[in-house]
C-alpha cells in the first residue's frame, strides 16, 4: 500500500506537504513517476495504491487512458471540520465543502502586456472560462447559458 504522486517536484506534492505539516516525503510508501498518466496508469494495475491527480484528469481523460482511468475510483475525502467527506466534483469545489481543492494564480512577470498577459486575459474571458468548466475544474466565473423556449403549435388534428 503506499501514495503515487505524478512528480516529486510538482505543486501537488508541495500542497500536500504543507497540509500535512512535514518537511520531506516519507522515504516507504510514497512513490513518484513523471507525468499524471504513468500514475494513473500505476494505480489502475496496482488496486493497493492511491494516487493523487488533479479531477480534471479522470474527467476528460485521452482516448487512451480512457481504459485506465475507467479502472481507477476516485475517493471522498474528509475535512479537518465535521466528520462529512466529500468527493472531488465541480459542485463541492465550489461550495467550499472538498478540502483538497485550491486556486490557481497567474503572474504576470513582464511589467507589459505581451503574450503572458494576452493568455491571462484569454483564460479569464469566456472562451478559457468555459475550457476550464469542461475540463472537471471550476471557473472564477460560470459562463452564461442562454436558451430559446418556444411553444409549438400542432396544426394536426
Amino acid at each position: 500500500k503506499g501514495l503515487v504522486f505524478d512528480n516529486l517536484n510538482s505543486s501537488t506534492v508541495r500542497y500536500m506537504k504543507s497540509l500535512a505539516e512535514i518537511e520531506s516525503i516519507p522515504k516507504s510508501g510514497v512513490f513518484s513517476f513523471k507525468t499524471n498518466d504513468e500514475v494513473i496508469k500505476y494505480v489502475s494495475e496496482n488496486s493497493d495504491m492511491i494516487g493523487v491527480v488533479g479531477v480534471n484528469w479522470l474527467s476528460q481523460p485521452q482516448p487512451a487512458m480512457q481504459k485506465y482511468v475507467d479502472n481507477v475510483n476516485a475517493l471522498r475525502v474528509t475535512g479537518l471540520v465535521g466528520n462529512e467527506s466529500y468527493m472531488p466534483s465541480q459542485n463541492n469545489i465550489a461550495e467550499k465543502k472538498y478540502p483538497l481543492a485550491r486556486d490557481l494564480y497567474i503572474i504576470n512577470c513582464q511589467g507589459y502586456s505581451g503574450l503572458g498577459m494576452g493568455f491571462a486575459s484569454f483564460v479569464g474571458g469566456d472562451v478559457g472560462q468555459r475550457i476550464i468548466l469542461k475540463s472537471g475544474l471550476l471557473p472564477i466565473r460560470i459562463p452564461a447559458r442562454k436558451f430559446t423556449i418556444t411553444k409549438s403549435q400542432n396544426d394536426e388534428k
